[in-house]
C-alpha cells in the first residue's frame, strides 16, 4: 500500500511538469555513468517511455566521453580541450563516430526494445555532420 502511495504522490508531484512539457521536444543526455550502469540505462529508458507515454517527445543524446576518450588513448591520440570541450580533429572524429554508431549506441538501443519507442540508426554521415 505504501508503494503505491509513494507512486501516487510522485505522479502528482510530476503533474505540472507533464502539463508543461507535453506536445514539447525534451532532450535527455545519456552520460558516461549511465552508459557503464546497465541497471541505470534500464530506468532511465523506463522514465523515458513514461515521458512518451504522457506526450513528451524526448530525445536522447549519449556522450560517451570515457569511451571516446579510452579509444583515443588506445589509438596513441591525446584529448585536446578547448574551453572545457573536447577539440575535434578528423582523427578523433572517426574515433568518435565508432564509438557512437557502435558499442554504446547499440547497447542504448537494445535496452529499449519492449517499450515502444522508436529508434533510429547512428551512421557516420550522422555523425559527421
Amino acid at each position: 500500500m505504501q508503494e503505491a502511495i509513494a507512486k501516487a504522490d510522485a505522479l502528482i508531484e510530476a503533474m505540472n511538469y507533464i502539463r508543461s512539457f507535453r506536445d514539447r521536444v525534451v532532450v535527455v543526455k545519456l552520460g558516461g555513468s549511465v552508459l557503464d550502469d546497465e541497471a541505470a540505462q534500464r530506468r532511465l529508458l523506463h522514465d523515458v517511455a513514461f515521458m512518451s507515454t504522457v506526450g513528451m517527445r524526448v530525445i536522447i543524446v549519449h556522450g560517451g566521453g570515457k569511451a571516446i576518450t579510452r579509444a583515443m588513448n588506445e589509438a596513441g591520440l591525446e584529448p585536446v580541450w578547448v574551453q572545457g570541450r573536447r577539440y575535434t580533429d578528423q582523427r578523433t572524429l572517426n574515433i568518435v563516430s565508432t564509438c557512437w554508431c557502435g558499442r554504446s549506441t547499440s547497447r542504448s538501443a537494445s535496452g529499449s526494445k519492449g517499450m515502444a519507442a522508436r529508434r533510429w540508426a547512428c551512421t557516420r554521415s550522422a555523425v559527421a555532420c
